[in-house]
């Protein structure tokens, strides 16, 4: 009798222990930060997007306006949460596309990164909300990132609020909320390959190994023809089930870390190869910089910090506290 009770606290503590360290055990901050970056610089570019045919878009006697995006929709009432909804003249509408502009902005330089991560996501949904029957699967994927970087310390390194924070001051390296908002986006991010790979299968083109040539087949949107490959069917159709062998390997292997640097590298590969055909840029760089999430955080202080003379804050600060010193890269990851 006691052995079973001790075997299942034993099961206890292992199993709860697991879920805190997957989630919550404090993990260096400066991936987090790279992270904030590349997710800035895309919905920058992003919103940007919409500026030659702003009016044309979203004005009250534009493509979008509120009952025609209701219509497609089928809502009666058109209605999504946006601050696009409240313009009532072409001036207020610049005038609020410049305002998210620098908030985007803001948020990419890491000025008040704390607050200008939740404005970002208010813009970002703003545009999204209204431009919801033009959507294409980059936007939600966008979304999410943007939004668990709201939890993130994102301002810590690379920022403005770096260079602005008192020399007397001490940096917390480590932060669980790192941890948790990297977690967040990896596992929103294998479910989001888990979907895509469930719904090729779906699909007999996949099956067959004929979906890669009936992408490329489509001229309006491919930046690179390859047509030329139609005498070579053997290849079209392993091409084609390589990506639904990537596809899966994310899935399953990713969360090895021997087999991570080689599944990382196979994705992104694998997401410029789709760009080139598909000629959909915006859902391979969003994907491409999901996948930086599972990149470790000393793989960018390798290559983007410069070494701190005389030790500098941040190793004084890791120097106060040894316990985080424990912490290993792969806990980090």
């Amino acid at each position: 009798m006691n052995s079973t009770r001790d075997y299942f606290r034993g099961l206890n503590e292992y199993v709860g222990g697991s879920w805190n360290r997957f989630w919550f055990e404090p993990s260096d901050a400066f991936g987090v930060c790279v992270l904030r970056i590349a997710v800035g610089l895309m919905a920058l570019i992003w919103q940007l997007s919409f500026t030659p045919d702003l009016v044309n878009w979203f004005g009250n006697t534009g493509w979008l306006v509120e009952p025609v995006v209701g219509g497609v929709l089928l809502d009666p009432t058109g209605y999504r949460l946006s601050f696009l909804n409240f313009d009532d003249h072409p001036t207020v509408l610049w005038v609020l596309h410049v305002l998210a502009s620098l908030v985007l902005l803001a948020f990419t330089i890491g000025f008040k990164a704390r607050w200008t991560s939740i404005l970002s996501l208010i813009v970002v949904l703003a545009y999204a909300h209204r431009a919801l029957i033009v959507a294409g699967p980059a936007e939600p994927v966008l979304t999410m990132l943007v939004l668990y970087m709201c939890l993130a310390p994102s301002g810590t390194f690379l920022s403005v609020d770096a260079k602005m924070r008192p020399a007397t001051r001490e940096v917390v390296t480590f932060s669980w909320w790192a941890t948790l908002s990297r977690r967040l986006i990896q596992v929103h991010l294998v479910i989001i390959y888990i979907a895509m790979g469930t719904t090729a299968l779906a699909s007999e083109t996949w099956w067959y190994g004929e979906a890669l040539w009936w992408i490329s087949a489509q001229p309006e949107g491919r930046l690179v023809d390859l047509s030329f490959l139609r005498g070579f069917v053997p290849l079209l159709h392993a091409a084609t089930h390589l990506v639904l062998i990537c596809t899966f390997a994310f899935i399953i292997f990713i969360w090895n870390d021997w087999l991570r640097p080689i599944v990382l590298s196979a994705s992104i590969l694998m997401w410029v190869f789709l760009a080139l055909i598909t000629g959909n840029l915006a859902l391979s760089a969003v994907m491409i910089i999901a996948n930086l999430s599972f990149v470790p955080s000393a793989f960018w202080r390798s290559r983007l910090q410069r070494p701190e003379k005389g030790g500098g804050r941040e190793a004084e600060g890791r120097s106060r506290n040894p316990e985080l010193e424990k912490i290993t890269v792969s806990n980090a990851v």
